[in-house]
């Protein structure tokens, strides 16, 4: 069979596959009822591809707003880190810097990722509660609402990619129903026309109608 359906196929080729197949069966009398099954994908096929956009363009909002979040806790990270030094007297192994980050710098954990970064800023938060230094009051206060909005950011763009993966396994679903579907048709149009593969490839073959090459000369 020459079907365009293949592994990888997209919701909208396989919404373009049920269009011209339907429509390819409805051209023909004696094939007219082979159409009906292939008439609820049109609408299935609409909605799975409209859920999938809907997804990824969650998850592309979500990703958006973890960046922009990640981008203000950084130096907010970094602010409560010059402070400590600073009332260190810019000994790194003094109290309150030791106290706060011990063997790890600030800069390293501006590297971590959402769920590391936002633990690592939860005991620095905790730390300095303990300590009560009055210079880490201001950078700490600050730096608290930053790493919880980059929590929440972060916890949403992971949520919004695993909504977005679900929508693969419906679209390997539908593809394979699809599949079935088109072997299935591809039997009855031989049995209401016997030999007709030329009929089968111009119903299931999907597309437009192939255009002629212009004759040179």
């Amino acid at each position: 069979m020459a079907s365009i359906l293949k592994e990888g196929s997209s919701l909208e080729t396989m919404l373009d596959f049920v269009v011209a197949a339907r429509s390819g069966l409805l051209a023909k009398k004696k094939l007219v009822p082979l159409a009906k099954a292939w008439a609820p994908y049109k609408a299935t096929l609409r909605k799975a591809r409209d859920a999938r956009d809907d997804a990824r363009e969650s998850r592309i909002e979500c990703s958006a707003k973890e960046r922009v979040t990640a981008t203000d806790w950084r130096p907010a990270l970094g602010e409560v880190s010059r402070y400590a030094f600073v009332a260190a007297k810019s000994d790194a192994d003094a109290s309150p810097y030791s106290d706060l980050f011990g063997t790890i710098k600030s800069n390293e954990a501006q590297g971590y990722g959402f769920e590391r970064a936002t633990a690592f800023g939860d005991t620095i938060i905790t730390k300095a509660g303990a300590l009560a230094h009055p210079t880490l009051t201001a950078p700490v206060a600050a730096f608290a609402p930053l790493n919880a909005d980059f929590r929440a950011a972060g916890t949403a763009r992971v949520t919004a990619e695993s909504a977005e993966s679900t929508h693969e396994v419906a679209r390997k679903k539908l593809l394979a129903e699809l599949t079935a579907l088109a072997h299935e048709t591809e039997a009855d149009i031989l049995k209401a026309y016997p030999g007709r593969r030329d009929l089968v490839r111009a119903i299931l073959s999907g597309g437009d109608a192939p255009k002629r090459k212009p004759k040179v000369g």
